[in-house]
């Protein structure tokens, strides 16, 4: 029995790093906190919108009264850090947040091209 827990949790584990892009690293030069890195591994981790609850799903270690509020400061801060490197996302209403694709692209190739703050 415990070796199928343990089974069963390696592959949760799988599972998130494939969901929220656990296996991309923010630039150390963003200076990231470890949900604002979760907040933006999570949006570069595969293209399209991710809405406000995965992304909760992503940085979340606790409980939160306001899922929408939580993820908003997040953004703020992550948008924030962002900006003085030519990087940004887009808020989709109704659906999340979105990186653009050239953007995604900079960001995941981040550690072979050196951004120019």
């Amino acid at each position: 029995m415990c070796d199928r827990c343990e089974e069963l949790e390696e592959e949760v584990i799988q599972l998130k790093e494939t969901l929220y892009g656990r296996r991309w690293n923010a630039p150390l030069e963003v200076r990231l906190t470890r949900q604002e890195e979760e907040f933006l591994q999570c949006l570069v981790a595969f293209p399209g919108p991710r809405s406000p609850a995965v992304l909760f799903d992503a940085i979340n270690r606790g409980n939160a009264d306001d899922v929408n509020k939580l993820v908003n400061v997040i953004a703020s801060k992550v948008r924030r850090k962002l900006r003085p490197f030519g990087c940004d996302f887009v808020t989709v209403y109704g659906r999340g947040y979105l990186l653009e694709e050239p953007v995604r692209q900079r960001l995941l190739n981040w550690h072979n091209e050196q951004v120019a703050a």
